[in-house]
């Protein structure tokens, strides 16, 4: 008695499923030649902008609206409409990034939610192409 199992043959398969077949053997050549998580996304705008150099960062949002200097650390403020955004250099690149939310005349109890941080580099941005 033979093991074979009820497979039909290449003829007997519709074309639908034969391309069906076809799109998951494809799917997952993908995935194993391309797995997540290896790299393979954009950098957003501020994984692009740590590690910049002060020039570019000038270049890229103006002058800042706020400099302090200390030894060879650097504290470099950037303020717009919804967010300001606080840019820390050590030498001459940046080393961190943060972000907050402008408290315009709102109560102290009430603070406003964290601003999205790619969003505000955004809008730092735009206000240093419209200066």
């Amino acid at each position: 008695m033979s093991d074979r199992r009820n497979i039909p043959a290449a003829e007997e398969v519709s074309p639908l499923r034969r391309s069906l077949a076809w799109v998951v053997a494809v799917m997952a050549m993908v995935a194993i030649l391309y797995p997540k998580g290896k790299g393979d996304h954009l950098p957003s705008l501020s994984e692009r902008v740590a590690g910049m150099e002060s020039a570019t960062l000038l270049t890229t949002f103006g002058e800042p609206d706020l400099r302090r200097v200390e030894g060879p650390s650097a504290h470099w403020q950037y303020v717009s409409e919804t967010c300001i955004l606080d840019i820390f250099l050590m030498g001459d690149r940046v080393r961190y990034i943060d972000v907050r939310a402008r408290h315009k005349g709102k109560a102290a109890d009430m603070p406003p939610p964290p601003p999205d941080k790619n969003l505000c580099i955004d809008s730092q941005m735009k206000t240093s192409e419209q200066k």
